[in-house]
């Protein structure tokens, strides 16, 4: 179980419900009731991309198909597909893009402070195993660090990391036509 700095870190910069009660919440024309554990929820799996279902709290041998998992998929805010992840038959769940907006509409960072970013939906579902146990490897390490007095403000998926590495790259080609792309 994540610890709940780590968990916190996932939802600092969003302004949503963060009680046990439901509240209503607007996203465009849509109004949803949420509470704080939807929303970490949310959070979660949007920061990760796609998340093992088990990993979220409903434990092996729950029945995954009910609490927040099943209000947030009725609302169609995630979706939640069955795969098999290390041998075993689980779940994995994504956002939608709802979800996506949801998160992005009542996120608000300090001046200068980088946004977490949300995703939705899979990219590559032939990387799902891979992809889906990250979550369980950031938790394990967001325990570590904090036991050791680190602050996590945000998670940087490969995906940014990369994009930033190219405009890196580019830097010295952007605006001169006549650079070899090198």
């Amino acid at each position: 179980s994540p610890s709940r700095e780590g968990r916190d870190a996932l939802v600092r910069q969003l302004d949503l419900p963060r009680g046990d009660a439901r509240e209503h919440v607007w996203a465009g024309q849509a109004s949803y009731r949420l509470r704080g554990s939807d929303v970490t929820t949310l959070a979660a799996v949007g920061a990760f991309r796609v998340v093992n279902v088990d990993d979220l709290g409903t434990g092996p041998g729950a029945d995954r198909w009910r609490g927040d998992l099943d209000h947030l998929r009725q609302h169609g805010l995630i979706n939640v597909r069955p795969h098999v992840l290390e041998g075993h038959r689980s779940g994995v769940a994504t956002l939608t893009l709802a979800g996506k907006a949801l998160l992005e509409q009542h996120q608000s960072a300090s001046s200068g402070e980088a946004r977490q970013n949300y995703y939705a939906g899979l990219v590559k579902p032939r990387e799902v195993p891979h992809d889906a146990a990250i979550y369980r490897a950031y938790q394990t390490a967001a325990a570590r660090l904090e036991r050791g007095g680190a602050r996590i403000h945000r998670v940087v998926l490969d995906y940014e990391l990369k994009r930033e590495y190219q405009r890196f790259l580019q830097a010295n080609n952007r605006g001169n036509r006549h650079a070899s792309g090198r």
